[in-house]
């Protein structure tokens, strides 16, 4: 086995942006409680190794269904209130 790998490779997991409750605004985001001990299985784990958790949380759904409420520089570099 290639035990060195372990420092030059980052494991991380993707899901859906249907396990969150809440996902607007960011700062505000939640996983849905139904899925908590699975999902503190999965954050002990990257927390354990040190990497990222991945969750493909479009910000264009949140724009399309309310574009007058959800500011674009929300999914911005720029500075906001919203988040």
């Amino acid at each position: 086995m290639v035990w060195w790998l372990d420092k030059q490779a980052t494991v991380t997991t993707a899901h859906s942006l249907f396990i969150l409750e809440t996902s607007f605004p960011p700062s505000v985001g939640a996983f849905h409680r139904d899925l908590k001990n699975c999902i503190s299985l999965i954050l002990d784990f990257h927390t354990k190794i040190g990497s990222p958790i991945l969750i493909n949380a479009y910000p264009y759904f949140a724009y399309k269904s309310n574009p007058k409420q959800v500011s674009l520089d929300t999914f911005s570099s720029r500075p906001t209130s919203v988040c």
